[in-house]
């Protein structure tokens, strides 16, 4: 647990305690990064097209915990929102940003360049491959950067705050030394305790964790086939 983020039974305690001394003293007209330092894993590479975070339930942690802040978990997210959440749901130590030219290239110091594509998420395309995301974690530097789809008016801010956790969730990964480096295998195991993280918040478990589990699948039938 750390800096309101919890774990099982505790899942949103933190939230609850010291409720009151929440601030929004972020500049919210801006996508400035929320400063500065964390490190922290690999990207997310999460995208599920428009039909995420479309409502949130009554009864999960994320929407208790948007409920708190006065915020309608199934609205349209937008910058007030999301510095409301990252008070909340991110380290405070932590550099995170919505992208825009600005960020993006603050965010790619160190690191491969992505870029945002026509439908506003993030894109990354060397020609062989290529990698779209709603939100990504600099593993050289540990800043963490949301697509502007996010923010379009047509996604809410229940789906914002359950990107917004699946990244944390990849730097609690980072700081306890599990799960790091670009070993496949590794990857998907890093992704799947994400999503699996993330659905213990939302309730229901993101689609996007079939791609990891089926890696995970071929890894284990493929070394079977060959003892």
């Amino acid at each position: 647990m750390f800096n309101g983020i919890a774990t099982g039974q505790n899942i949103f305690k933190s939230a609850l305690i010291g409720f009151s001394g929440i601030n929004y003293s972020f500049n919210l007209s801006s996508t400035d990064g929320i400063n500065a330092g964390y490190k922290h894993y690999m990207m997310s590479n999460d995208y599920t097209e428009d039909k995420f975070g479309i409502s949130g339930g009554s009864k999960d942690a994320l929407s208790t915990v948007l409920n708190l802040l006065g915020i309608n978990p199934s609205a349209p997210a937008s910058m007030y929102s999301f510095s409301a959440m990252a008070s909340v749901l991110v380290p405070k130590d932590a550099w995170i940003a919505v992208a825009n030219k600005d960020t993006m290239d603050e965010w790619a110091k160190g690191y491969v360049k992505f870029n945002i594509n026509k439908n506003d998420f993030l894109e990354y395309s060397n020609g062989f491959q290529k990698d779209v995301a709603r939100g990504i974690t600099n593993p050289v530097t540990g800043k963490m950067i949301l697509a502007p789809a996010l923010l379009n008016g047509k996604r809410t801010n229940f789906g914002l705050g359950s990107v917004m956790i699946h990244e944390v969730k990849h730097y609690t990964n980072w700081k306890n030394g599990i799960l790091q480096g670009n070993d496949p295998l590794v990857n998907a195991l890093n992704e799947i305790s994400s999503y699996q993280f993330t659905a213990e918040w939302t309730g229901s478990m993101d689609s996007g964790i079939f791609e990891y589990l089926m890696t995970i699948s071929l890894y284990y039938l493929n070394t079977l086939k060959y003892k």
